[in-house]
């Protein structure tokens, strides 16, 4: 449960996926998909405490706050958003995520009528302890398809 709230905005938040980047991904063509990423961390040597991973409430993020970032790549051009910073957003976060804790992050909605994309970030903790273990985590990415 993301169970604390922070303020202000993150130093490099983004969404990881924009329309132009999913419709790449999809070889499959559906009325609606959404590109869910699952983030876990591997906290092997106790609670996650560097460089957390915060999520922005959609509901608090207006389109114009996404600004198109070009991702490249050896061989081809796809894209992200980065996240301009708006007094608006609710950012929250999981303090000290254990090993058995995930985030689901919505990176991509195909339907406009809903929350689109999801603005995250890892973040320094001012709270964090000075010697604190590097940050270790793990993330899975999944395309789920709708039918229409």
């Amino acid at each position: 449960m993301i169970d604390a709230a922070i303020s202000g905005s993150t130093t490099a938040g983004g969404a990881c996926t924009s329309p132009r980047t999913a419709s790449d991904k999809v070889m499959l063509r559906a009325s609606r998909y959404a590109i869910p990423s699952t983030r876990t961390t591997t906290a092997i040597r106790g609670p996650l405490r560097d460089a957390p991973l915060a999520v922005c409430d959609a509901t608090s993020v207006v389109f114009s706050d996404f600004v198109p970032s070009d991702l490249v790549y050896r061989d081809r051009t796809g894209e992200t958003y980065r996240v301009t910073y708006n007094p608006a957003h609710r950012w929250f976060y999981v303090p000290e995520m254990q090993i058995d804790e995930a985030i689901l992050i919505k990176c991509f909605d195909s339907a406009e009528d809903k929350a689109r994309f999801t603005a995250h970030s890892a973040f320094r903790d001012p709270t964090a302890p000075k010697d604190m273990l590097p940050r270790e985590s793990i993330e899975l990415r999944t395309l789920a398809f709708h039918a229409a």
